[in-house]
């Protein structure tokens, strides 16, 4: 999920950086800042949407859009930024095959420490404009584990979820 104004430099280089401005960083945020040199992802439309909407609290951005791509999961590593913020526990992380499991399955997120190049990788995209859409309740269960978000979608998320207009990257 990216604000217009990274959007436009996003669609400008045709790739996800590792590489690139962040807005939550250690000297300004601390606990939970984001580490450079990875693409964070997510399995779950409605995390992605929050954390979308966290950056565009930051710039006052009224647009976001939201990626959609697939990747194998051999690619793909544990979000540890987000273990450590939410502070999942070590018998927690344990609980699952590896920790990979427990990043998607509890906290919807992960990354790769690889630039997405969409001349490689199919990828779609939608816009959402937060004037229209009411974000609040589209992240109403954005703590909460994968599986129970979406056994749980709200109305107000089922709705928006099937009105999501994907157009393909060129």
């Amino acid at each position: 999920m990216y604000n217009r104004k990274a959007y436009g430099k996003i669609i400008c280089d045709k790739k996800l950086k590792t590489e690139c401005p962040r807005f939550f960083t250690k000297e300004l945020n601390g606990p939970g800042a984001t580490t450079q040199g990875y693409v964070y992802l997510s399995n779950e439309p409605t995390c992605a949407v929050y954390f979308g909407n966290c950056h565009s609290l930051v710039d006052k951005s009224t647009k976001l859009y939201l990626l959609r791509f697939d990747l194998s999961d051999g690619l793909l590593e544990a979000d540890w930024d987000e273990i450590q913020y939410q502070k999942v526990p070590e018998w927690k992380l344990k609980s699952y095959v590896n920790e990979l499991q427990c990043s998607l399955l509890e906290l919807k997120t992960c990354r790769v420490s690889f630039d997405i190049d969409f001349s490689k990788i199919l990828t779609e995209y939608c816009l959402i404009d937060k004037n229209v859409v009411e974000i609040a309740d589209i992240v109403k269960t954005a703590g909460r584990d994968y599986k129970y978000v979406v056994e749980h979608y709200t109305d107000a998320q089922k709705n928006f979820l099937s009105s999501l207009i994907w157009k393909r990257i060129e």
